[in-house]
């Protein structure tokens, strides 16, 4: 069981998760392979917000720190601050960063996958090539 809450002040936890295909990236603002890979992640959200996704990420970072960082970059996520210790504790990984789980509707964790493509070019290729067949696979329209 976990729980978070958004810079936002959304709450995020297993409830959430239910019934929707969920994409959990985790990442820091100095890490330059996590900010590769922001714009693949804004293009999935633009393009699959009609459908039951929860897009969130953890970030290992305080409030402030996110915030300042987003000032000069969009990340269309949720952002949980302080995700080291969901990370590591709840998620039982130790991967390295940038990484990515994407869990079914059910709770089970089909794909993970760590960063580190380069570029951003080569990143957003890369994602996209990862997430689409999950997402169109895992995923149900919920409006036009």
């Amino acid at each position: 069981m976990f729980e978070g809450k958004t810079i936002n002040g959304r709450t995020i936890n297993n409830d959430v998760l239910k019934g929707h295909l969920s994409i959990i990236n985790f990442w820091f603002t100095s890490c330059p392979p996590c900010i590769a890979e922001i714009p693949a992640f804004n293009y999935l959200v633009d393009k699959y917000k009609n459908r039951n996704i929860n897009f969130i990420s953890f970030c290992n970072e305080n409030e402030k720190d996110i915030r300042e960082f987003l000032e000069s970059r969009e990340f269309k996520f949720e952002v949980i601050p302080n995700g080291r210790t969901i990370y590591r504790e709840v998620f039982k990984t130790h991967w390295g960063y940038p990484f990515t789980l994407v869990v079914d509707e059910k709770g089970k964790i089909i794909k993970a996958f760590g960063g580190g493509y380069g570029d951003e070019e080569r990143a957003f290729e890369e994602v996209i090539n990862l997430l689409e067949p999950l997402i169109l696979k895992h995923s149900v329209i919920l409006h036009e």
